[in-house]
């Protein structure tokens, strides 16, 4: 699907999108329950909601976290760089 020569790219040859869906890579795609969202997310990545605000913010809002620890001079890891 990523070549440059389309007269090679996959989605773009004689059968068309066919062959993007009768590839081996996405054998086990039902898709009929793809196009109406009936498919279950592979994995639900877990949220850490303590740090959330109800309110609608940036998430490039200023002071959104307090300054970061100092570190004493002498446990600074780039003191010598």
């Amino acid at each position: 699907m990523l070549r440059r020569d389309l007269s090679k790219r996959y989605g773009n040859l004689k059968n068309g999108v066919a062959d993007i869906k009768g590839h081996r890579f996405f054998e086990k795609i039902d898709w009929a329950k793809l196009l109406t969202k009936k498919i279950e997310a592979p994995y639900l990545p877990k949220i850490d909601t303590s740090q959330l605000h109800l309110e609608k913010e940036s998430n490039f809002a200023k002071n959104k976290f307090k300054e970061a620890e100092k570190v004493p001079e002498n446990n600074d890891p780039f003191a010598s760089w």
